[in-house]
């Protein structure tokens, strides 16, 4: 790692994401050709109600700025921050041969070198001489906080993946209450007929295709933030304590399996 920086913030689109999404929407659309058409599965009436009614129960269930946070979010899960847990490891080790060298002072001058605001944000407590209790306190409240916010995310989107089915299934009792009222005429069943099973279909696309992983991809993405989180905490008490470069090493590598832990060089 070259000393210029230190977890600088780097991004990248997630493929993954991307081909899974479209990959699921091709297959289906491929489906419906081979079977047929586009055609009956385009219904006005039934977007309408699955689509609408989603989006209205979830503005009334939610703060309206959270929901439109959360929509900006979304876009956010097509790309991911390239930070590894080898990389902030590695950078922790080598500030603690900085601290070893030139104290606090040592550690000041890398500060403004430091990308990862939450390393730079406990660096500063150390090279303040905060006390040992005080910057966990700071640190755990911060991590707590990120958690907060992301499991509201994920509320928001585990609701209207529980809306959309359900709207589906009001399209379907509407679409069929209208099929019934007209049995004596039998060139209207049909329209109503599809609008009834076409909402149905609309709102499980929805939920499993869209809301539900998008869900579980915000919840994987925390897990890793948290993660990352939970070991620069642990690293910067280690450094508060004055602790040995490789101890502290030794004990950052513990939250890494036995096949991708490292050994620092320092130059």
């Amino acid at each position: 790692m070259a000393e210029t920086g230190y977890a600088n913030k780097k991004y990248s689109r997630d493929f993954f994401t991307v081909i899974g999404i479209l990959s699921g929407f091709f297959l289906l659309f491929f489906a419906i050709f081979r079977g047929g058409g586009f055609g009956v599965f385009i219904q006005i009436d039934a977007i309408m109600i699955t689509f609408g009614g989603t989006i209205a129960a979830t503005f009334i269930s939610f703060p309206p700025h959270q929901v439109i946070k959360v929509f900006k979010v979304f876009l956010k899960i097509f790309s991911k921050r390239i930070r590894s847990l080898e990389e902030i490891i590695q950078a922790i080790v080598i500030l603690s041969y900085k601290s070893k060298q030139g104290g606090n002072l040592g550690l000041e001058k890398e500060e403004d070198k430091i990308g990862d605001g939450f390393l730079r944000r406990g660096i500063s407590m150390v090279v303040d001489g905060l006390d040992l209790e005080l910057i966990d306190e700071m640190m755990s409240a911060e991590i707590e906080a990120l958690k907060i916010r992301h499991t509201a995310g994920q509320q928001i989107f585990i609701a209207m993946g529980n809306f959309a089915p359900s709207f589906g299934l009001i399209g379907t009792i509407i679409g069929l209450v209208q099929m019934l009222s007209k049995l004596s005429e039998p060139s209207k069943i049909g329209p109503s007929m599809a609008v009834a099973l076409v909402t149905t279909f609309y709102g499980a696309i929805l939920a499993n295709l869209v809301f539900l992983p998008i869900s579980e991809k915000l919840k994987a993405r925390m897990f890793e933030e948290l993660t990352l989180m939970t070991v620069i905490k642990e690293g910067i008490l280690a450094l508060r304590q004055n602790m040995n470069a490789r101890i502290i090493e030794s004990k950052l590598n513990s939250y890494l399996a036995a096949n991708q832990r490292i050994k620092v060089q320092i130059k």
